[in-house]
């Protein structure tokens, strides 16, 4: 794994607390007549879902760094960013965007989500967390929050820096990918819930915040939590 790889994934993972609590609840009386083979299986099969859920992010993270790799070859231009899009789209996303010099200034698709021509840098609750990103040089995520254009959902942000003949690196601005939440994960829940477990998926809000906030959870869970 290169370095850039290991350092987009460890920015991502210290972001979201991919499984900050599995109830493992089974209805199947037989899992309580052997305990420690039903604590041995549920660890097993946390270690496999939560590489599920990592792989998750890495899919939104991959689009927003195909779309970083469009700008760099186009010297910070992007004349068909429609079409690069669309090409990029997923179920799983809400929008594919751009920010050059950290204003949102295209949005695919733009109907429906006009309300995401924002300026990032001076945005109160997304100002600090692009800095950071800009800072670091490093991919981050922001969320789940109710977002400006509708709906719910994860913004990825990809700062993105271009080097000059000289070999100088200036700041060009952002590619973001708006994961739909908890769409994404929905395939690793039903396969939680197919064992019989419930389980609970949390986050930090941002990769600056203390704050934890529940992105999705099966109801008996859910009701412990509250």
């Amino acid at each position: 794994m290169g370095t850039e790889r290991r350092r987009i994934i460890l920015a991502t993972i210290g972001v979201f607390i991919l499984l900050s609590a599995i109830f493992v609840i089974s209805a199947d009386n037989s899992f309580k007549r052997d305990s420690a083979h039903t604590l041995a299986q549920a660890e097993l099969n946390a270690k496999v879902y939560t590489g599920e859920l990592e792989r998750d992010f890495e899919q939104g993270i991959a689009i927003a760094k195909a779309v970083e790799e469009v700008v760099i070859s186009g010297h910070g231009q992007i004349p068909r960013f429609q079409t690069v899009a669309e090409n990029l789209m997923e179920d799983y996303i809400g929008s594919i965007q751009i920010a050059p010099g950290g204003v949102v200034t295209d949005i695919y698709p733009m109907e429906g989500n006009e309300g995401g021509l924002i300026d990032l840098i001076h945005d109160p609750s997304r100002g600090p967390v692009v800095a950071y990103g800009i800072e670091h040089d490093a991919v981050t995520m922001q969320g789940p929050f109710d977002l400006k254009q509708g709906g719910s959902g994860i913004a990825v942000r990809d700062p993105v820096f271009l080097t000059d003949l000289s070999g100088n690196r200036s700041f060009w601005g952002f590619t973001i990918v708006i994961i739909k939440a908890p769409d994404i994960f929905r395939h690793t829940f039903e396969s939680l819930e197919s064992f019989g477990y419930d389980y609970m998926l949390s986050t930090t809000i941002s990769p600056i915040s203390d704050e934890y906030r529940v992105v999705a959870a099966s109801r008996d869970a859910l009701d412990q939590y509250v």
